[in-house]
């Protein structure tokens, strides 16, 4: 796993880990898994990590994969703790971001006190 012999093959066995973590973290809801470029989200059916990270040549494979898994324990953590209901009905951009950092900040605490193998 660490010897990938392809950036394709890393992204490959990312995804499989993604999608154990999420199964580890005993989600409530069934999700689906996606990569994306950019960004990580969920919104409740489907947990999107972004990839970008395999594109930084100064990470060692380890690295690379340790962030990415980290990247999906967030966004699992989302479905552990966020009330998705009150999101949904923030309209203004601004104030969702700010919504969206507290939120962040929050499930962070709560993923290490409930599950601190995870944090």
């Amino acid at each position: 796993m660490l010897h990938p012999e392809s950036q394709e093959d890393l992204i490959k066995n990312a995804y499989r880990l993604a999608g154990e973590m999420i199964t580890v973290m005993d989600s409530p809801f069934k999700v689906d898994i996606r990569i994306t470029p950019d960004s990580s989200c969920t919104n409740s059916n489907t947990v999107w990590v972004a990839t970008k990270v395999f594109d930084d040549p100064d990470l060692p494979v380890g690295k690379k994969l340790d962030t990415f898994i980290g990247l999906t324990v967030h966004e699992g953590c989302h479905l552990l703790y966020t009330d998705f209901k009150g999101f949904s009905q923030v309209r203004n951009e601004t104030v969702h971001a700010l919504q969206n950092i507290i939120e962040d900040e929050r499930i962070e605490r709560e993923c290490g006190e409930s599950k601190p193998g995870l944090a």
